[in-house]
């Protein structure tokens, strides 16, 4: 692993995201959470973090990552968690006891799966962040992974971890959705790396026969792999796998000259190209009842 770069020299720090904010950032903490089937999917939703990043103490894994999101997004202040760090690139979430699923961009091959932990519970900001060992799982074998160039079932990867999780349920999911447009959906992630958020939004398109849909819901660099929930059902209906364009690339690039900061991009409803997700009724047949048997 390189070494990371030191606060002064920021300039190496800064990074382009999918990040959009629809309307106002309405996403909550899990503090913030205020039902057991809200509690039950974030407890079951999980980080994607390199395990190049930490070092071992005992039944303690350290990371060596200490830098906020205005140091490495330079977002401006008056933005949410903008004081919390940035730990993992992308989300998952437990669909079998020892199976997860995430994004098929996020891990899109066998070794990039041996270099990755899958941590549970990140849900608070440690300067520097530390977890237990029993909360952090190696990935045993890459079972099936496809890219998102794909027509149908595109995108996704499915993990088997070296062992099943304990304590944790695998969330629902339905694999044959009532979609109806404006229908509120929930996505559980980690935004740009930090520990776990929650917002609501809704669908605004179906696309591709079926197999992918157009959400109008707070994202970012880091959600994708996110679990998209039917906010009545609290089944999972989808995942996600890309968004909006990130800030103004000069904008960015004024901020880092200037000692400045910038601001997350805002879109009203209807006026941006929405976020992109991937059904799982479109995984393909024979994957699907490998899942349902487990």
């Amino acid at each position: 692993m390189g070494c990371h770069p030191s606060p002064e020299n920021k300039s190496h720090l800064i990074e382009s995201s999918p990040s959009v904010i629809y309307s106002e950032d309405t996403r909550r903490n899990t503090a913030e959470l205020k039902t057991a089937e809200e509690l039950q999917i974030a407890h079951s939703t999980v980080a994607l973090m390199k395990a190049s990043d930490f070092t071992t103490d005992g039944q303690i894994l350290r990371s060596n990552k200490n830098y906020t999101l205005s140091q490495t997004h330079h977002y401006c202040p008056s933005e949410k968690y903008v004081q919390e760090t940035s730990q993992s690139f992308c989300s998952g979430f437990l669909i079998a006891p020892d199976l997860v699923l995430t994004a098929g961009h996020c891990i899109d091959s066998a070794q990039k799966c041996t270099e990755t932990l899958f941590v549970f519970d990140f849900v608070r900001t440690l300067r520097p962040y530390s977890t237990p060992s029993a909360k952090t799982y190696r990935c045993q074998k890459l079972i099936s992974q496809t890219s998102r160039t794909s027509i149908s079932g595109g995108d996704y990867a499915l993990i088997q971890l070296e062992r099943p999780v304990a304590n944790r349920k695998p969330l629902q999911i339905d694999w044959n959705p009532n979609l109806q447009i404006n229908m509120p959906l929930s996505l559980y992630g980690f935004p740009n790396g930090i520990p776990l958020k929650v917002d609501n939004g809704t669908l605004r398109l179906i696309e591709d026969n079926g197999n992918f849909i157009k959400t109008e819901i707070d994202s970012f660099s880091g959600s994708s792999g996110s679990p998209l929930v039917d906010s009545e059902t609290h089944k999972v209906i989808g995942m996600l796998i890309s968004g909006e364009d990130d800030v103004d690339e000069d904008l960015l690039f004024d901020a880092q000259k200037n000692n400045s900061c910038v601001q997350i991009k805002r879109c009203t409803s209807g006026n941006c190209r929405g976020e992109r997700g991937v059904l799982l009724k479109s995984l393909p047949e024979s994957l699907k009842h490998w899942i349902q048997e487990r």
